[in-house]
Parts: structure tokens; C-alpha cells; sequence
């Protein structure tokens, strides 16, 4: 179940929107509605789902996420396995076009 204090976060300037994943998280049915499924799949692929400028939009992201020497770089859980954090950050920085777009809100 996800939990609040899943978040971590990493070298990126966004605590504007982990906060937000924070709050959400104390209620974990909200964090399973951010994503269109929530079972690891093998494909690596996953649908966040975000709201724009007030229209829904579903972000398709990989699991596939920047990393030094094995560590995360930016957002990460603080939970083994638990990637929700990871991803939706992902999802959000590929909206806006990199992560750097996304520093400090």
C-alpha cells in the first residue's frame, strides 16, 4: 500500500509536487487512481494519469529511470519495489518536456 512516507526526494527541486503525492498518499485508493494500472507488468510500461490545465491526460512512462552508480536521481521510494513515485515523477517531467523543467515548480 502506498504510504507517505514512500516518498524520498532525490536531486530534483520539486518538492511542490512530491508534497502533493505525499498528501495523496494518506489515502492510498487516490494514489492507485493516478495510475491506469498498478501491477508490475513486463513490459515496463505504465499509464499515470494527470490533469492539465484542468483536462485528463494519461502519460505513458518505462521503468526505466536515471540512476548514478545504482542509486536513483531524482524522486524514489524509501520502500523496496515500490515505484509509484518514481513514475509519476517521470510521468510529470515528460509532460513538461525534461526534468529540469520541473525544477522548483
Amino acid at each position: 500500500n502506498p504510504s507517505p512516507y514512500d516518498v524520498a526526494q532525490g536531486g530534483l527541486g520539486d518538492c511542490y509536487l512530491l508534497s502533493a503525492l505525499c498528501v495523496l498518499a494518506e489515502r492510498p485508493g487516490r494514489v492507485h487512481r493516478l495510475f491506469r494500472t498498478t501491477e508490475v507488468n513486463a513490459a515496463g510500461i505504465y499509464g499515470a494519469r494527470l490533469y492539465l490545465h484542468g483536462e485528463k491526460r494519461l502519460v505513458l512512462v518505462d521503468d526505466a529511470l536515471p540512476a548514478r552508480d545504482g542509486r536513483p536521481l531524482f524522486a524514489a521510494s524509501r520502500t523496496d519495489g515500490e515505484l509509484w513515485v518514481s513514475l509519476y515523477e517521470k510521468a510529470f517531467a515528460k509532460v513538461y518536456g525534461s526534468y529540469a523543467a520541473i525544477e522548483a515548480g
